[in-house]
């Protein structure tokens, strides 16, 4: 009787069995299943961080080479500069006159300056009178007042007259008697044709 019993019970307990181990293992693979796509999702996480930090890495280089261009085509406008005005003094008589010699440059100013730092000709005559200690922005060129051998390129900045971003290069003449500075709003520009034999005799 009791055998039977037993016998009897046996398929409820497998069932019941079953049942627990369904239990367990069903919500145990689930958890499973959601840790390893957490984790997938972390790697691939962590590969596009790695890739934007690439990117943005060589999107900055790319930045200060193009920087350090711009800086380098306005040190040898200003040496092209002084080249032309040395050639032909009556380039920058009138500021219509160096007007002209900009567009041939492809500059936007060019200001004469005394030696002493004070800008007395060039395209803007709203800025003559102005020194290189007229303002945060000027005053980056003051070295240059102690040291002729000096080439001054300054970073992108508001200029002190009317606060436009510009970039100032200046340049000594050779003879002593004063600085050529050009300026230059910060885009993409080439060469005009006319400047391209006097850059090569510059150098």
């Amino acid at each position: 009787m009791k055998t039977s019993s037993i016998k009897d019970s046996l398929p409820s307990m497998a069932k019941i069995t079953i049942l627990l181990l369904l239990a367990l293992i069903l919500p145990a693979n689930l958890l499973l299943q959601l840790y390893t796509q957490h984790q997938e999702q972390g790697k691939r996480a962590v590969e596009m961080f790695s890739q934007m930090n690439q990117l943005i890495e060589s999107k900055k280089k790319e930045l200060d080479k193009e920087k350090e261009e711009f800086s380098e085509r306005c040190i040898r406008a200003a040496d092209i500069a002084v080249y032309c005005i040395s050639l032909s003094p009556e380039s920058v008589s009138t500021p219509e006159a160096a007007r002209e010699l900009a567009a041939r440059l492809d500059v936007d100013e060019i200001h004469c300056v005394t030696p002493d730092g004070k800008i007395v000709a060039g395209t803007h005559p709203e800025y003559y009178g102005y020194t290189f200690d007229s303002g945060e922005q000027m005053r980056y060129f003051l070295p240059m007042l102690k040291d002729r051998g000096l080439k001054l390129c300054q970073e992108i900045t508001p200029n002190t007259a009317e606060g436009k971003k510009m970039q100032y290069a200046a340049v000594w003449k050779e003879d002593g008697s004063g600085i050529i500075q050009i300026g230059m709003e910060p885009r993409r520009r080439e060469y005009p044709k006319v400047c391209v034999n006097l850059q090569t005799d510059v150098r």
